[in-house]
């Protein structure tokens, strides 16, 4: 199909604005080429260990080997319990760690944990990836057993272990806090929103800091876990910052909940779809900024088309301009549609919500939209 007839093609698709506060989004069977992003918010209160949400941890690292046993991983009265021991005859510990099956990108994601009363563990609750380039991206809550009163928050972005230091300095970012009236050892609340504009951290609704120079921008899993790090005895700063080896062979931490609320999201009902087919797409968000402007892009075929009030138009043009603040959640059906014949081949819609006036464009995407949301699919015979 030529330019001109793809274009007319793709201007006879059926375009909808609606939705209303609250409005649910269609059911939910899309999977996004790898990896799979979960956009829905949920509660996780730990009724169960969910086989479908969640994965056991099963490899070594440094001196802790995560095991795949309800021994180390389970839950407890309603609460997730990681595990840590020492093995018997053996210098090593054991230790257990459970992360997300579905990967998550920018949003507000809340925990309350309570750590062991034990000296020389890293309790961790974080987002990780590792893309095929070897680059991490991560965002950190580490809690040191030693330091009862402190939090350490952390930021990797295209992060590797060999890069130079001055290079290993610009990918990473950390920070630590003392927050007043925190004994990690009690319940509390420890919280990160994340967006493509930067990160902020909070224990107990306080807010500890933000920054927006080191900021991961793909899709990662939430990861908890219990850590032991024995210190060789000369490496004096390990041993300041752990303070291992661990004060017990035996320790706990536990989790109440995890909360999780994405940002922006986009919703389709199947990621595959034939000509003819109705294809419909959702946006939701959780909140909403005064003086911004949202876009709705589909892109393929090398080209882009916006979604707009008056139908799809080739470009990149705003669907709301100054949008004004609303309730949360919020969710709109943008697009309702049967797939033209003779387009094939993968394409993505592309959310995002920018400061008005800030004209977006499609280079270094991740960098310039505040929040963003991608989810791809394929249109196919």
């Amino acid at each position: 199909m030529g330019a001109a007839a793809l274009g007319i093609a793709l201007g006879a698709w059926l375009l909808v604005v609606s939705g209303a506060p609250g409005e649910p989004p269609a059911p939910l069977s899309v999977r996004a080429a790898a990896p799979r992003v979960m956009p829905e918010p949920f509660l996780e209160s730990f009724s169960t260990l969910d086989p479908s949400r969640w994965q056991c941890a099963g490899w070594e690292s440094g001196n802790t080997r995560f095991v795949q046993s309800d021994e180390y991983a389970r839950v407890e009265n309603g609460r997730l319990v990681l595990e840590h021991k020492k093995a018997e005859g053996e210098n090593q510990y054991r230790s257990g760690m459970v992360y997300s099956r579905g990967y998550f990108h920018y949003g507000t994601y809340t925990a309350r944990m309570k750590a062991p009363d034990v000296h020389g563990l890293l309790c961790s609750f974080f987002v990780y990836m590792k893309d095929e380039a070897g680059g991490v991206h991560e965002v950190d809550i580490e809690l040191l057993t030693r330091l009862t009163g402190f939090v350490r928050v952390t930021t990797y972005k295209d992060w590797r272990p060999d890069l130079p230091p001055a290079e290993h300095r610009r990918r990473m970012h950390a920070c630590g806090h003392t927050p007043a009236g925190l004994d990690i050892r009690n319940w509390n609340d420890y919280t990160f929103r994340w967006d493509a504009g930067g990160v902020e951290f909070f224990v107990n609704n306080d807010h500890l800091g933000s920054w927006s120079d080191v900021v991961p921008y793909k899709a990662a899993q939430i990861f908890f876990g219990l850590n032991t790090v024995v210190c060789d005895e000369t490496d004096t700063a390990c041993k300041n910052d752990i303070g291992g080896p661990p004060s017990a062979d035996h320790a706990r931490l536990e989790v109440d909940w995890l909360k999780v609320e994405p940002r922006l999201t986009v919703h389709l009902d199947r990621e595959r779809y034939g000509p003819g087919e109705r294809f419909d797409v959702w946006v939701s968000f959780q909140e909403m900024e005064l003086d911004w402007d949202g876009y709705v892009v589909i892109r393929g075929m090398g080209r882009a088309w916006s979604v707009t009030k008056a139908g799809l138009r080739e470009g990149i043009h705003p669907l709301a301009v100054g949008m004004f603040q609303r309730p949360r959640p919020y969710s709109a059906r943008v697009l309702s549609m049967r797939v033209p014949g003779g387009i094939r081949g993968p394409f993505a819609v592309w959310a995002a919500l920018v400061p008005t006036g800030q004209r977006p464009n499609l280079d270094g995407t991740r960098e310039m939209w505040q929040q963003l949301a991608v989810t791809e699919f394929e249109i196919a015979d």
